[in-house]
């Protein structure tokens, strides 16, 4: 597409909404971020529709492979979360158009004063006074003023979570939000209690657009939220290691969506967690076939968790499902696979993918449901993330043997760590002087292309 848009003027023009339209900051330190907000945005703020960004340390060593290896220096100019924090700022007000955010923040508490202040910095500071802004108090009126999203993904790094009341406040503007995810969140409301008490699950039930939703360790998701009057028909389900969520508690928020629910997906969800003698009793009710999941419009299934094969199996009144992924499933075997192809429980399946990660199936016995598969019109296939794995062991293996070697010389590391974070080295003087490639793939305009080339006949000369 980029290419696309430097074969003339007119494919520029019809080219450049795509190409703006999402920005990726995630690997962009200061310097990029500037030369964004002074070159590039004013030419295609109107363009740019989405944004994905990570500004706090913990979520960049998460994402950004290099980060930690970066000389201390750059770190604290080019990463400095403070300034980040408020160039991302001036990239979402330059921004009108902008529909979807995905950022991440650190969780604030409402003070007594009513004001939204930083947690304490150090957990054994016995001043409960002594509270710190952060980098979240320049970003939250920006972004809880951000009425026209349709789609925020909010993150909170490390082992830090949400209070219910904190991300409330940063989308009650938001009427339109068609997609809600959001990581760690703390359980502030009474649990299971009905009528539910929860602030978010309050909140989001009233959202007429909300069509699909994704949560991740969030503690304040338990059975009560299928007591909420839901305005709107959610599509799409995604649940992880939201551990007060049972069994029955799943099967209630569910049957809402029943006639709408198009894709669900289980990580860690749910998990026997209410009393061995309740979770019995709920398998029980699955192996008896009275607790089934007949979600009749569901395409979609994918589960991980470590419940016996009668859990998967109570998916079958889903008849319209055509995708089925099995993560770490440990309890299911080559046997009982093959038995649940063949029983037909799913007629229009067309795709079955299994992870493998754990070895439970032999390479001969792969091949066999390949082949007992396609017999039955279904694509069978396996994945393992391994081969990343052993990616992600060598690099740690260098990083190693790099700390081990007291001559490895310092320009040398840091090519690599930008080449490992896929960005290019302008200039490198003696240690001292970093300077960020403007031209870099992200955040390179055709139109520069075209205000710096002087065309002779049919060719073209650049003075870039």
């Amino acid at each position: 597409l980029k290419s696309l848009s430097l074969v003339d003027k007119t494919f520029y023009e019809l080219c450049r909404e795509l190409i703006w339209k999402s920005i990726d900051l995630e690997g962009c330190g200061t310097s990029k971020m500037k030369y964004l907000i002074e070159v590039i945005l004013p030419r295609q703020s109107y363009n740019v529709r989405d944004i994905w960004c990570r500004l706090t340390q913990p979520e960049l060593l998460e994402f950004e492979g290099g980060f930690k290896r970066l000389p201390l220096e750059v770190k604290q100019r080019e990463w400095d979360e403070d300034l980040r924090s408020e160039l991302l700022v001036q990239i979402i007000e330059r921004c009108p158009r902008l529909m979807s955010l995905d950022v991440d923040l650190l969780p604030m508490t409402e003070g007594k004063d009513g004001r939204w202040v930083g947690k304490l910095k150090y957990s054994t500071e016995s001043d409960p006074t002594q509270l710190i802004n952060n980098s979240t108090s320049r970003l939250l009126s920006p972004i809880s003023s951000l009425k026209n999203l349709t789609s925020i993904i909010l993150s909170a790094p490390g082992e830090d979570a949400f209070e219910e009341k904190f991300i409330v406040r940063v989308i009650r503007e938001m009427r339109q939000l068609g997609h809600f995810g959001c990581s760690n969140i703390d359980l502030t409301a009474p649990k299971n209690r009905v009528p539910c008490e929860s602030p978010l699950g309050i909140h989001l039930s009233g959202l007429e657009s909300l069509y699909s939703l994704e949560l991740c360790r969030a503690e304040c998701l338990d059975q009560s939220w299928a007591s909420l009057n839901w305005s709107s028909s959610l599509g799409v389900i995604d649940l992880e290691d939201c551990t007060n969520l049972s069994i029955e508690g799943l099967y209630s928020f569910t049957r809402l969506f029943g006639s709408t629910l198009k894709c669900l997906k289980l990580d860690n969800v749910p998990l026997p967690h209410d009393g061995f003698s309740q979770s019995t009793e709920a398998l029980m009710r699955i192996d008896s076939g009275d607790l089934l999941f007949e979600l009749p419009r569901l395409k979609e299934l994918s589960v991980t968790n470590f419940l016996p094969a009668s859990f998967l199996r109570s998916f079958s009144g889903s008849k319209d499902l055509r995708f089925l992924l099995l993560g770490e499933y440990a309890v299911l075997n080559h046997s009982e696979l093959e038995r649940m192809v063949g029983d037909r429980i799913w007629p229009k399946l067309e795709n079955l993918t299994v992870n493998n990660d754990k070895r439970i199936l032999t390479t001969g016995q792969i091949e066999a449901l390949e082949v007992f598969c396609y017999s039955k019109g279904i694509t069978f296939e396996v994945e393992s993330e391994s081969d990343d794995d052993s990616d992600d062991s060598d690099y740690d293996d260098d990083d190693d043997d790099d700390d081990d070697d007291d001559d490895f010389d310092e320009e040398d590391e840091f090519e690599n760590d930008l080449e490992v974070r896929s960005e290019e080295l302008e200039d490198y003087d003696d240690g001292n002087d970093y300077v960020w490639n403007d031209a870099d793939e992200i955040f390179t305009d055709p139109v520069d292309y075209f205000e710096n080339t002087r065309t002779v006949g049919s060719n073209s000369y650049s003075f870039l």
